[in-house]
Protein backbone atom coordinates (compact mmCIF):
# COMPACT_ATOMS: atom_id res chain seq x y z
CA UNK A 1 0.00 0.00 0.00
CA UNK A 2 1.58 3.36 -0.81
CA UNK A 3 1.74 5.39 2.49
CA UNK A 4 -0.83 7.93 3.08
CA UNK A 5 1.48 10.35 4.59
CA UNK A 6 4.61 11.17 4.52
CA UNK A 7 6.86 14.30 6.22
CA UNK A 8 9.79 15.35 4.37
CA UNK A 9 12.49 17.68 5.01
CA UNK A 10 10.65 20.79 3.02
CA UNK A 11 7.44 19.72 4.31
CA UNK A 12 6.98 20.25 8.29
CA UNK A 13 4.40 20.43 11.08
CA UNK A 14 4.47 23.89 12.35
CA UNK A 15 3.51 25.63 15.79
CA UNK A 16 3.73 29.24 16.56
CA UNK A 17 3.50 29.04 20.74
CA UNK A 18 1.85 27.56 23.05
CA UNK A 19 -1.69 29.14 22.06
CA UNK A 20 -1.23 28.27 18.12
CA UNK A 21 -0.89 24.25 19.65
CA UNK A 22 -3.85 24.52 21.35
CA UNK A 23 -5.83 25.63 18.45
CA UNK A 24 -4.28 23.10 16.39
CA UNK A 25 -5.33 20.51 19.10
CA UNK A 26 -8.69 21.60 18.89
CA UNK A 27 -9.21 21.85 14.89
CA UNK A 28 -7.71 18.08 14.63
CA UNK A 29 -9.85 16.70 17.39
CA UNK A 30 -13.06 18.72 16.01
CA UNK A 31 -12.13 17.02 12.33
CA UNK A 32 -11.55 13.73 13.98
CA UNK A 33 -15.35 13.64 15.38
CA UNK A 34 -16.54 14.95 11.93
CA UNK A 35 -14.90 12.14 10.41
CA UNK A 36 -16.27 9.81 12.30
CA UNK A 37 -19.33 11.16 12.58
CA UNK A 38 -19.66 10.56 8.48
CA UNK A 39 -17.83 7.03 9.01
CA UNK A 40 -15.52 8.35 6.64
CA UNK A 41 -12.62 5.96 6.06
CA UNK A 42 -8.35 6.60 6.25
CA UNK A 43 -8.36 7.17 2.20
CA UNK A 44 -11.30 9.76 1.68
CA UNK A 45 -9.22 12.23 3.43
CA UNK A 46 -7.71 14.97 1.63
CA UNK A 47 -4.06 15.67 2.18
CA UNK A 48 -4.88 19.21 4.18
CA UNK A 49 -7.03 17.02 6.31
CA UNK A 50 -3.73 14.70 6.97
CA UNK A 51 -2.24 17.47 8.02
CA UNK A 52 -4.29 18.67 10.42
CA UNK A 53 -4.72 15.48 12.05
CA UNK A 54 -1.10 15.39 12.39
CA UNK A 55 -0.36 18.70 14.21
CA UNK A 56 -2.33 17.10 17.03
CA UNK A 57 0.17 16.69 20.07
CA UNK A 58 -1.89 16.47 22.80
CA UNK A 59 -1.63 17.93 25.97
CA UNK A 60 2.01 17.70 27.05
CA UNK A 61 2.59 21.23 28.41
CA UNK A 62 0.80 21.72 31.72
CA UNK A 63 -0.46 25.03 30.37
CA UNK A 64 -2.15 23.63 27.55
CA UNK A 65 -3.58 20.88 29.80
CA UNK A 66 -4.81 22.90 32.41
CA UNK A 67 -6.31 24.94 29.86
CA UNK A 68 -8.31 22.23 28.15
CA UNK A 69 -9.71 20.56 31.24
CA UNK A 70 -9.89 23.34 34.11
CA UNK A 71 -10.17 26.73 32.45
CA UNK A 72 -12.59 26.20 29.62
CA UNK A 73 -15.08 23.66 27.76
CA UNK A 74 -13.43 23.44 24.79
CA UNK A 75 -12.84 19.65 24.95
CA UNK A 76 -16.83 18.52 26.09
CA UNK A 77 -17.92 17.97 22.91
CA UNK A 78 -15.01 16.55 21.61
CA UNK A 79 -13.64 13.59 23.91
CA UNK A 80 -15.55 11.45 26.36
CA UNK A 81 -15.07 10.92 30.21
CA UNK A 82 -13.00 7.84 29.63
CA UNK A 83 -10.80 9.65 26.79
CA UNK A 84 -10.23 12.53 28.71
CA UNK A 85 -8.90 10.27 31.44
CA UNK A 86 -6.23 9.05 28.87
CA UNK A 87 -4.91 12.14 28.48
CA UNK A 88 -4.60 13.22 31.43
CA UNK A 89 -3.05 10.23 32.34
CA UNK A 90 -0.40 10.56 29.44
CA UNK A 91 0.03 13.91 29.61
CA UNK A 92 3.67 13.68 31.21
CA UNK A 93 4.85 11.87 28.61
CA UNK A 94 3.06 13.46 25.67
CA UNK A 95 5.82 14.70 23.97
CA UNK A 96 7.34 14.43 20.36
CA UNK A 97 10.88 14.26 18.87
CA UNK A 98 11.22 17.28 16.33
CA UNK A 99 11.47 16.73 12.80
CA UNK A 100 14.92 18.09 12.69
CA UNK A 101 16.06 15.30 14.60
CA UNK A 102 14.34 12.37 12.96
CA UNK A 103 15.84 13.10 9.57
CA UNK A 104 19.43 12.51 10.52
CA UNK A 105 18.91 9.64 12.38
CA UNK A 106 17.60 7.78 9.56
CA UNK A 107 20.16 9.22 7.27
CA UNK A 108 22.60 7.57 10.06
CA UNK A 109 20.51 4.25 9.79
CA UNK A 110 19.79 3.78 6.57
CA UNK A 111 23.24 2.07 5.24
CA UNK A 112 22.75 -0.35 7.98
CA UNK A 113 19.27 -1.58 7.37
CA UNK A 114 20.22 -0.89 3.30
CA UNK A 115 22.07 -4.09 4.37
CA UNK A 116 19.09 -6.22 5.37
CA UNK A 117 17.42 -8.36 2.92
CA UNK A 118 13.82 -8.66 2.36
CA UNK A 119 11.02 -7.22 4.37
CA UNK A 120 12.04 -4.88 7.13
CA UNK A 121 10.23 -5.42 10.36
CA UNK A 122 10.01 -2.26 12.41
CA UNK A 123 8.67 -1.41 15.88
CA UNK A 124 7.52 1.79 17.37
CA UNK A 125 6.86 1.22 21.09
CA UNK A 126 5.43 4.76 21.47
CA UNK A 127 3.83 6.23 18.39
CA UNK A 128 1.96 9.48 19.33
CA UNK A 129 -0.84 11.30 17.35
CA UNK A 130 1.45 11.95 13.85
CA UNK A 131 4.07 8.77 13.95
CA UNK A 132 6.65 11.26 13.08
CA UNK A 133 9.46 8.24 13.11
CA UNK A 134 7.15 6.29 10.23
CA UNK A 135 6.18 9.70 8.55
CA UNK A 136 9.57 10.57 8.19
CA UNK A 137 11.30 7.27 7.31
CA UNK A 138 12.83 7.44 3.96
CA UNK A 139 10.49 6.24 0.86
CA UNK A 140 12.70 3.40 -0.28
CA UNK A 141 12.69 1.99 3.61
CA UNK A 142 9.37 2.36 3.85
CA UNK A 143 8.58 0.89 0.95
CA UNK A 144 10.14 -2.28 2.21
CA UNK A 145 8.99 -2.31 6.01
CA UNK A 146 5.93 -3.83 7.89
CA UNK A 147 5.78 -1.60 10.50
CA UNK A 148 3.84 -2.59 14.05
CA UNK A 149 2.95 0.05 16.39
CA UNK A 150 1.65 0.68 20.19
CA UNK A 151 0.01 3.97 21.70
CA UNK A 152 -1.19 4.18 24.86
CA UNK A 153 -3.65 7.16 24.07
CA UNK A 154 -7.15 5.96 22.80
CA UNK A 155 -7.19 9.52 20.66
CA UNK A 156 -3.74 9.71 19.29
CA UNK A 157 -4.47 6.17 17.90
CA UNK A 158 -7.51 6.98 16.40
CA UNK A 159 -5.90 9.77 14.65
CA UNK A 160 -2.82 7.30 14.00
CA UNK A 161 -4.98 4.78 12.41
CA UNK A 162 -6.05 7.47 10.23
CA UNK A 163 -3.25 8.73 8.99
CA UNK A 164 -1.49 5.03 9.10
CA UNK A 165 -3.93 2.45 7.94
CA UNK A 166 -1.33 0.23 6.53
CA UNK A 167 0.40 -0.41 9.99
CA UNK A 168 -0.59 -2.85 12.73
CA UNK A 169 -1.62 -0.32 15.30
CA UNK A 170 -1.78 -1.84 18.65
CA UNK A 171 -4.38 1.04 20.15
CA UNK A 172 -5.27 2.38 23.65
CA UNK A 173 -2.86 -0.21 25.51
CA UNK A 174 0.85 0.08 26.80
CA UNK A 175 3.97 -1.68 25.72
CA UNK A 176 3.90 -3.79 28.33
CA UNK A 177 0.07 -5.06 27.77
CA UNK A 178 0.87 -5.56 23.11
CA UNK A 179 0.98 -8.97 22.32
CA UNK A 180 4.13 -8.84 20.03
CA UNK A 181 5.68 -11.77 17.99
CA UNK A 182 8.82 -12.76 19.60
CA UNK A 183 12.32 -12.27 18.05
CA UNK A 184 10.71 -10.56 14.70
CA UNK A 185 11.80 -6.99 14.89
CA UNK A 186 15.00 -5.51 12.63
CA UNK A 187 14.17 -2.01 14.17
CA UNK A 188 12.55 -0.48 17.24
CA UNK A 189 12.76 3.33 17.24
CA UNK A 190 10.75 5.63 19.13
CA UNK A 191 11.11 8.30 21.58
CA UNK A 192 10.70 6.81 24.77
CA UNK A 193 8.68 8.38 27.45
CA UNK A 194 10.61 9.82 30.52
CA UNK A 195 8.89 10.77 33.55
CA UNK A 196 9.27 14.39 32.96
CA UNK A 197 10.75 15.57 29.52
CA UNK A 198 11.48 14.21 26.23
CA UNK A 199 14.15 11.56 25.64
CA UNK A 200 15.18 10.85 22.44
CA UNK A 201 16.55 8.11 21.33
CA UNK A 202 16.47 4.97 18.46
CA UNK A 203 17.78 1.54 18.56
CA UNK A 204 18.32 -0.88 15.73
CA UNK A 205 18.78 -4.55 16.03
CA UNK A 206 20.11 -6.28 13.28
CA UNK A 207 19.25 -10.05 12.72
CA UNK A 208 22.40 -12.10 11.23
Amino acid sequence: MTPLFQLSPTTRLTFAGAADRYQKNLAALTLLRHIHHANRQATDLSDAERMTLAHYSAFGESALLTRAFERSTDLADLVTANEARRIKRTALTAFYTPQEILHPIWAALTPILDRLPGTLQVLEPALGAAGLWIATMPPALRARAAITAVELDLVSSQIAQLLYPEITLHGGIGFEAAVLPEASVDLVISNVPGPAQPLYSAGAQLQH
